[in-house]
């Protein structure tokens, strides 16, 4: 694999390499092996030759469809049928990376890579050692904020991938989300509003669930769907979903009502299901049919199936030139480094040839004293901000303490209150509980599991009976049977004055 070394530049945009136009095989995990398409360029467009379909042996377990096992078994069978040459493109689904949002600043000097990751790792308790991060936002000027999508691959699971590789003749080219790559289908086929919209794809038993923010992704969740084969089923799943969503996203700005809809799928199958969105939900819903997707032709006269429509969106990101809106896990953003002292004495030297060698003395002194100067400010700034991390807690602490004296709030008695109104332990299990002070009332973070969504709604009417406020943060599925649900939430109580 050729490494692309990145580049300091005034903006933080690290990665210049514009991927050349070659044949590719593209690959998604499914819930019964592994979809790949082929393809080879035509001009802009794109000539799908082949749909194909990889599955373990039948001999094996279902834990035999992973990922490991794709790379030791299934990239050999691939390259022994003819495929040698081709770029391998991985298409990627929770729970094999995760996402995050985080809402940076953009502050001139300031590099944005290391920002991300160090409010990753303070927000999500990520080592960012222990992870393959990379990130997407729109410029923007300096002291605005910038809503960041940042997706995460276990660097030992990459690990993993790469040494059951090794052997095979096609080596991973770009590794990106298959929500990302939906929405850059989506992108494609429609123009996307500033105002926030969401994507719905409906695959055959999933749908990724899209929140668009001035037309880029800022929260994303993936649902099974529970009568895959019936427009209505998926219907009234998908508006309880839409108003859960919906109530969960805090989107930036003002404006926090979602004014349109996108249906990406079938398009007999869509349109059904959009007709009953827009009745019940009433926001203008549109259709994206794969029948019309301009940017791509098909060898055999064969026809994409629903389930395909991620790895045709990683064909449209293939040949774009990555930059601070990309998104890819095999060549993520990096931390700028300083140039090199050694082209620095190239440079001098080339001048020297030309009988400038006086002025280019002049240049590296000026340069070298600037670069002491700037090393020498950055550590007065880490030791400034690492004293102010220390300070900050304690004063806190001390400031709660005295209103703490000075209130006559019964907080156990508070706390009891909501303990009694919460449902049973048979619908809501409390996974994991913080409770802190804060500067107008109390705060509790909460990891809650609930058996269904009507208990979500019943904690929800529970808290707010108390005179607390809920915020929901996220809500993801799991594999539990008894509580499918996990809920990260945070509670607050504001006392009145």
């Amino acid at each position: 694999m050729k490494l692309h070394w990145p580049t300091r530049k005034s903006t933080p945009e690290y990665r210049s390499h514009a991927w050349k136009a070659a044949p590719v095989v593209v690959v998604q995990q499914s819930d019964d092996g592994f979809e790949y398409l082929l393809a080879k360029p035509n001009g802009p467009n794109w000539v799908i030759e082949e749909f194909g379909f990889w599955q373990p042996a039948t001999n094996e377990s279902t834990n035999s469809i992973s990922w490991s096992n794709f790379f030791t078994n299934g990239v050999p069978e691939l390259a022994a049928n003819g495929v040698q040459g081709r770029k391998l493109l991985l298409c990627l689904r929770r729970p094999v990376i995760e996402f995050y949002r985080v809402d940076m600043v953009r502050a001139d000097g300031v590099d944005l890579t290391e920002q991300v990751q160090n409010q990753v790792a303070v927000q999500e308790r990520l080592d960012p050692d222990s992870v393959i991060l990379d990130y997407s936002c729109s410029t923007a000027a300096n002291g605005e904020q910038l809503p960041t999508f940042v997706t995460c691959l276990p660097r030992d699971t990459w690990k993993q991938w790469d040494a059951a590789s090794r052997s095979s003749k096609l080596k991973p080219a770009m590794m990106v989300p298959r929500v990302w790559a939906t929405w850059q289908l989506v992108r494609s086929q429609a123009a996307l509003p500033n105002e926030p919209t969401m994507v719905l794809a409906l695959y055959r038993k999933q749908a990724d669930l899209i929140v668009l923010h001035r037309s880029r992704p800022i929260y994303v969740r993936s649902i099974n769907l529970q009568q895959p084969d019936e427009a209505d089923g998926v219907a009234q799943q998908m508006m309880s979903e839409i108003r859960l969503t919906a109530g969960t996203v805090d989107l930036p700005g003002d404006d926090q009502n979602v004014s349109r809809i996108l249906i990406l799928g079938d398009r007999e199958f869509s349109e059904s299901v959009a007709t009953q969105l827009q009745d019940s939900l009433d926001i203008a819903t549109e259709v994206v049919a794969l029948e019309t997707l301009a940017a791509f032709s098909y060898a055999g006269n064969q026809i994409p199936d629903v389930n395909s429509a991620p790895l045709l969106g990683m064909l449209l990101g293939f040949t774009q030139t990555p930059d601070l809106e990309s998104l890819d896990l095999m060549n993520p953003k990096t931390i700028s480094q300083p140039v090199s002292r050694w082209r620095i004495y190239g440079w001098l030297a080339a001048l020297a040839v030309v009988g400038l060698a006086y002025g280019a003395f002049d240049l590296w002194q000026t340069y070298d004293t600037n670069q002491q100067a700037i090393v020498e400010q950055s550590k007065k700034n880490k030791d400034a901000q690492s004293t102010l991390d220390r300070t900050i807690p304690k004063a806190r602490v001390a400031e709660y303490l005295q209103r703490w004296e000075a209130e006559q709030v019964n907080w156990l008695q508070q706390l009891d209150e909501i303990t009694k109104s919460l449902p049973s332990g048979d619908e809501v299990v409390v996974r994991q509980y913080d409770g802190k002070r804060t500067a107008s009332g109390a705060e509790i973070a909460m990891q809650i599991q609930a058996r269904s969504l009507e208990t979500v709604a019943a904690i929800q009417k529970a808290v707010q009976t108390n005179g607390w406020q809920i915020k929901l943060k996220r809500q993801v599925e799991t594999q539990d049977p008894n509580y499918p649900f996990r809920l990260e939430t945070t509670i607050s109580y504001t006392q009145e004055q």
